[in-house]
């Protein structure tokens, strides 16, 4: 299996999390990720295998906003720290795809 190139990876991931949240994860596309970064997309399987292996990127940016800053305070804090964090891409995340749902309510 051949090594990625990880320089561009968060600008990547960056302009991939922009267009989910500008028009939705129906709209991202490596072409689309490749026009907003400035390069072919064929570039971009230098760095992600395929759309499914730039979606996994997403995710774990996603789930590290959710770790707590550092291992001080209470459980009692700590866990509140990860409650707020997981709301906050919640909100982000059905913000994205309420704006950009073609379907029927």
């Amino acid at each position: 299996m051949r090594k990625l190139k990880t320089s561009r990876q968060p600008e990547i991931l960056d302009a991939a999390l922009a267009i989910a949240d500008e028009r939705g994860l129906d709209a991202l596309s490596m072409r689309a990720v490749a026009e907003r970064v400035g390069v072919t997309p064929m570039a971009l399987y230098g760095y992600f295998r395929n759309k499914d292996e730039l979606l996994d990127g997403l995710v774990g940016r996603l789930l590290a906003e959710l770790a707590p800053a550092g291992p001080g305070g209470s459980w009692q804090e700590r866990l509140t720290a990860v409650a707020q964090a997981t709301r906050r891409v919640a909100r982000s995340i059905l913000r994205s795809s309420r704006c950009c749902s073609s379907a029927p309510r």
